[in-house]
Parts: structure tokens; sequence; C-alpha cells
């Protein structure tokens, strides 16, 4: 049953993908069904979607049947299925989003007097600027098509159908999801966590899942390292400088930042969370003495990983 609604997660893991899988859908379903493409678009929509929702339904129903016979055993799998139905309730809406901006994006590209100029800009000729502006308007017409009529259609009914999976879900196992929810991470952030998981080689995805290795860092089932020289709130005002200055990811959010620093320093993630929102206070500490120890103490750290450097340098 997770591996079933694992398929589905990837299915909406991001809208290139699920474009390229609805293409090759459609086009089966044109020959298995011999329609032509300019009257099937709204045929296929409602094909797709309504095997989106038994398969979904029938996931529904074993898990049910599975507790019935033994409700201890399955419950990890509830709490997972959980996860992963709102983790594709979030991807259903941030897909529809990103189709309807792509459909905006696709709408100037049909624009022949703009992709012209464009050519012309290039010094192509007159004649070869109509031809190329030409063809890929028609490109562009054409990619329009699919994704106003399937792609977007799609969404806007696979939205539906996952949001009443998930309430349904959610009420008839209200009780079991408010005992597991107190013991376990915020529920956005184990649902960010099953988008992580997503991107395993499904040898491991399938390890992660029976173990059901969903819990804190501090519960003994991740790998402890050693922790490192700096302190929590060292560690903080390194990476969020790095950030800062490029140095890893600009885009990365404090809750993605928390987890992985959790993981490769063991410092609590909880602890790391607290003090990314207090990042001018640490860095302006007054300890030991000093003002500003934390900072001044990364400022040192930073000139033996230079001194470090330029000893490996040939010279």
């Amino acid at each position: 049953m997770i591996e079933k609604a694992r398929k589905f997660s990837k299915l909406f893991n991001s809208l290139n993908r699920l474009n390229e899988l609805l293409r090759r859908d459609y086009h089966a379903f044109l020959k298995r069904e011999e329609l032509s493409s300019n009257s099937s678009h709204e045929q296929y929509v409602e094909s797709a979607t309504d095997r989106l929702k038994a398969e979904l339904r029938a996931i529904c129903r074993a898990i049910r049947v599975k507790s019935l016979l033994d409700y201890q055993r399955v419950k990890p799998d509830i709490y997972i299925l959980y996860l992963l139905f709102k983790y594709l309730r979030k991807q259903s809406n941030t897909l529809l989003q990103e189709c309807k901006q792509e459909l905006a994006h696709l709408s100037d590209e049909m624009n022949l007097d703009v992709a012209k100029d464009f050519y012309l800009s290039q010094n192509k000729s007159e004649q070869e600027a109509t031809i190329l502006a030409s063809r890929d308007v028609e490109s562009s017409a054409i990619e329009y098509q699919f994704a106003e009529k399937v792609l977007l259609s799609f969404l806007k009914k696979s939205k539906v159908i996952i949001n009443d999976v998930y309430e349904d879900f959610s009420a008839s196992n209200a009780f079991l999801l408010e005992d597991v929810s107190k013991q376990a991470l915020e529920i956005d952030s184990a649902t960010a966590r099953i988008g992580r998981l997503l991107q395993l080689p499904d040898d491991k995805f399938s390890k992660a899942i029976t173990n059901a290795e969903f819990g804190n860092p501090e519960d003994g089932r991740y790998k402890k390292y050693k922790k490192p020289q700096l302190t929590v709130e060292q560690v903080i005002i390194l990476f969020l400088a790095l950030k800062d200055t490029q140095g890893i990811s600009p885009h990365v959010g404090k809750q993605a930042l928390s987890y992985h620093l959790a993981r490769i320093t063991n410092h609590s993630e909880n602890t790391l969370a607290q003090g990314v929102s207090k990042f001018e206070e640490i860095l302006n500490e007054h300890k030991r003495g000093h003002d500003a120890y934390n900072g001044y103490t990364v400022i040192e750290y930073l000139n033996k990983v230079i001194k470090w450097i330029d000893d490996k340098i040939d010279k």
C-alpha cells in the first residue's frame, strides 16, 4: 500500500515529470480508444482522474481492512499514508499554480512579433527570422493546447479528488493521528521529510518505510556523529553567513537549514530552528567576558580554515 501511494507522490513530484507522464499516457489512450487528438482531451482527463480516484480509494480500503486484523502493526502505515496524502494535497496545489504560470509563459511565446524581433536581434535575416519565429510560435501553440486542455484540467480535478481522500482518511483515523502527532515532529516538518524520502532509490525508500524512521533525531534512530567544536549558536552563525554570501544556496529556508544541520552536526534540530530565528541575538551575545563572543569565535574558526586551505595549496 505504501508503495502504491508512493507512485502517486512521485507522479506529482514535479510539473515537468507529470507533463511527460501524462503525454505518454494520453497518446497510449488515443491508440487504445482509437480517438483523434482533436476530440479526446476531455475524455482522457475524465478517464485519468477516475483511475486516480479509484486507486487512492482502494489504498484507503486496504489499510482499513488490515487495521481490523492487526491494528497495532498497521499503525505506522496509517501515519505514513497520512503524510503521503498530505504531501499529495500540497503538491497538487503547488503544481496547479505552476501550470497556470507555465500557460502564461507559453502565451507570451505565441506572440509572432516578439519571436521575430528576438531572431532579428540575433542578426538573422528578415526571412530567416520569420521562418524561425513561425516555427517557435507553432510549437508553443501545441504545448499550450496540451497544457490547457489536459495538464491544467487534470490538476484541477486531481486537487479536488486528493483533498477529499485526505479529509476522509484524516477523519477516519483522527484518534490515531492525534496520538501519534504528539510524539512526532510538527506535521509540516514530517510532510517535508516525505518529499525528501520520495527522492530515495526504491530499496532505500522501502527500508526507511519499513523502519518507520520519522522520529526526532534525539530518539536514537538516526546515526550519531561526534558533535563539532562549534556550538549550536556558532554553527548557525557560520551557515547563515554562507547562505547570505551564497556559499550555499540563498534560497534554503530556515526549516530545511535546521533539518540538514542537525544531521551533520548532531545538534538538536529544534534548538537549531530556535537559534536561526534569533540570529542577531546570538551573534552579539556577551559571553565569557567578551562582547559578540559567538561571532568572534566563528571568525577565529574561519581563520583556521583559511590556514588549512593555504597549507594544502601547492606553493
